[in-house]
């Protein structure tokens, strides 16, 4: 074993950047959607991953559903047809203003996140297709994560924490661990970005599965923790 990418010192930077009020707890939701099961997207679980107190998710949850982006606060939480496009929109938005970011500013792959949570929520949709249109029309995210609105392919993928020893291609990492710019350096460093064909050794249950380039049988072995392995989704080698 010759590494291992861990978090034990990295705090992730408040995802309420996404434009403040209302929107912040919106998009948390419809991520928090995505990438768990439905049954574990309480309030509390929002409140954990924003780094805000259960009685500001209350009041934010009231707010979204007067504006009938919200139809049920519990026992779980449910967005409304509305409450998911618009999500959907202000995604759209971010990951295009990702995209910018890195392709045209030649910005750091693990910064970019942060800048697009301010650029995406100030975009208009108009802005957003035409920036769209002039890169190119790309499908996914600097991450990998399917961009909202297009014909973008979704392979059948797994974790990285699920799937057993063998070859694999890195499809994306969740939206959850990019607010962790350190963790997200250390697997840049690695070479463990979307695209990168990878060797994985499965684990024992619960433990750490290691990962290594498959450019090589001298690339260094790398163990990740078994919540950061459910977070990079791999798919099979074509």
């Amino acid at each position: 074993m010759n590494g291992v990418v861990r978090a034990t010192s990295v705090r992730p930077r408040s995802s309420l950047d996404w434009g403040g009020g209302a929107e912040a707890y919106l998009t948390a939701i419809h991520v928090l959607l995505q990438e768990e099961h439905p049954s574990q997207v309480v309030a509390a679980r929002v409140a954990e991953y924003l780094g805000v107190s259960p009685a500001s998710v209350s009041r934010a949850l009231g707010r979204l559903q007067v504006a009938g982006d919200l139809v049920q606060k519990v026992p779980t939480l449910v967005l409304s047809a509305q409450g998911w496009e618009h999500a959907e929109r202000l995604l759209r938005h971010h990951h295009i203003a990702e995209c910018w970011l890195t392709d045209e500013l030649g910005m750091d792959w693990t910064r970019v996140h942060q800048e697009a949570q301010r650029l995406g929520s100030a975009m208009s949709e108009a802005v957003a297709t035409a920036l769209w249109e002039h890169l190119g029309r790309p499908q996914r995210c600097p991450h990998g994560t399917p961009i909202p609105g297009t014909d973008a392919v979704c392979p059948l993928v797994e974790s990285l924490a699920e799937v057993g020893s063998g070859h694999y291609v890195i499809d994306r990492i969740l939206e959850q661990v990019e607010d962790f710019v350190e963790l997200l350096r250390q697997l840049k460093t690695s070479g463990l970005i979307p695209g990168a064909s990878v060797d994985v050794k499965a684990s024992a249950a619960g433990g750490e599965p290691s990962v290594r380039l498959a450019a090589g049988h001298d690339a260094p072995w790398i163990a990740l923790q078994p919540w950061l392995a459910r977070k990079v989704l791999v798919r099979a080698q074509d």
